[in-house]
């Protein structure tokens, strides 16, 4: 849980409707009849909030961290790194990909406004989906510096938040429903200049960072959008350095992250066979200063796990994966073949193998193979007084139904040898 104005106004306004609210303890409607609060105002409920909740559930895991490392400044080296691997919180309505508890696994560069660490985050990136098999993630990189720019450009920079959120759906709502809904919100924004605008689609992420830098300095100076282009172009500059595999990053300059905390470079993955975001993130100059700490720039990515599983089950990785992965089960035969088991057990573990013994020494064989088979061990064990004299036991692959035989001093050995295999 956090303090409930901890959270509030980091998240933009959609952002702060999905925060899960904690009622106070106790009748925490005292208050409001105390102060004769008049329900049939207008935006009722938003005044009675403050008197009735006071706390609320983790809406993400970057701003808990932002007042953790106001709170242990003293105790910090800077730039202070460290990953959290936590669940988070949603009001939303539950759907495909959408859940209201969810794990986040992030990473953070506190104390450091390099931009090698974004060059960092993007390797992480890279290793991550590359470590667990998924490969045609798209990578979309872009710069609220850059954002704040192209709003001055179209000249609305004072309304910067409203005008890059509208223009955020465009993949949503196309060009037609981006010019209604600023219309809506009255702003005029020049189609000739819009046309311009959209002349850098198929060209590559530096290709894009020099057309800008012309397009959007051609009414004079635009000092957001150069910062932003300059980060851009040096992030991109190191990016063709590195071998990818799983990831292709890309400069997409419609990307906006609704996260208000957001002041430089900006990330979001995806891949095409799964809607919505897989991984995002981005840099944060100001987050710690609301917590009375300022000049501790930061920045950060967060892996959505939950969405992550439901892709490798989508494309059977996870299956792929729980098979690879060696689970040796050693039947139980009570008397001298348990106490070599378990001298076995102790040897398999320490070898770094999932491994088990069954603990009832008295059930029947068949029903031991059973269990194991329903469980998920990939091999079963046999070690029974007979096999303790004969110095071998027989090991059986329950996926291919095959027994071998082996001396018992080998069994660490044989095992070892298939997993080199994999």
């Amino acid at each position: 849980m956090e303090k409930l104005d901890v959270l509030t106004g980091k998240y933009g306004e959609e952002g702060d409707r999905l925060i899960f609210k904690i009622l106070n303890s106790g009748n925490y409607l005292d208050d409001a009849q105390r102060k004769q609060f008049d329900f049939g105002q207008p935006q009722a409920a938003q005044r009675l909030l403050p008197m009735v909740s006071e706390k609320a559930l983790r809406y993400d895991l970057t701003v808990p961290f932002a007042r953790y490392v106001v709170m242990n400044h003293h105790l910090l080296a800077f730039p202070f790194k460290r990953y959290q691997i936590q669940p988070v919180w949603r009001a939303d309505r539950p759907q495909a990909g959408r859940y209201r508890e969810f794990y986040q696994c992030d990473v953070d560069v506190v104390g450091s406004d390099s931009l090698l660490n974004e060059f960092d985050l993007v390797q992480i990136a890279e290793a991550g989906f590359s470590g667990l098999g998924i490969h045609g993630v798209t990578l979309r990189i872009n710069n609220r510096k850059l954002l704040q720019g192209i709003a001055n450009w179209f000249g609305a920079g004072d309304r910067f938040v409203e005008f890059i959120t509208i223009l955020d759906k465009l993949d949503k709502i196309g060009e037609e429903g981006v010019f209604k809904e600023w219309a809506e919100k009255e702003f005029t924004v020049d189609p000739g200049k819009y046309e311009r605008f959209k002349r850098l689609n198929g060209k590559s992420a530096l290709e894009k960072v020099d057309y800008l830098r012309a397009l959007l300095n051609s009414d004079g100076g635009n000092h957001d959008a150069e910062a932003g282009l300059n980060e851009l172009g040096f992030l991109f500059s190191l990016m063709n350095n590195l071998d990818f595999t799983s990831v292709t990053p890309e400069l997409d300059v419609f990307l906006a992250r609704g996260l208000s905390y957001y002041t430089g470079c900006i990330f979001e993955a995806g891949v095409e066979d799964f809607g919505g975001s897989i991984l995002g993130g981005g840099r944060y100059d100001n987050l710690t200063g609301v917590f009375g700490q300022p000049g501790l720039s930061g920045v950060g990515i967060s892996f959505g796990a939950d969405r992550i599983y439901d892709i490798l089950q989508k494309r059977g990785l996870a299956r792929q994966a729980a098979a690879s992965e060696l689970k040796i089960m050693l039947l139980n035969f009570g008397g001298v073949g348990q106490d070599t088991a378990l001298r076995v057990l102790l040897g398999l573990r320490k070898a770094g193998f999932s491994a088990e013994i069954y603990p009832d020494g008295h059930v029947k064989p068949g029903k031991q193979f059973q269990y194991a088979e329903k469980v998920g061990f990939t091999h079963a064990v046999v070690i029974g007084d007979l096999e303790v004299a004969e110095q071998a036991c027989n090991v059986k692959d329950l996926a291919e139904r095959r027994e071998t035989r082996i001396p018992i001093a080998g069994v660490i050995q044989h095992f070892s040898e298939i997993r080199n295999r994999a």
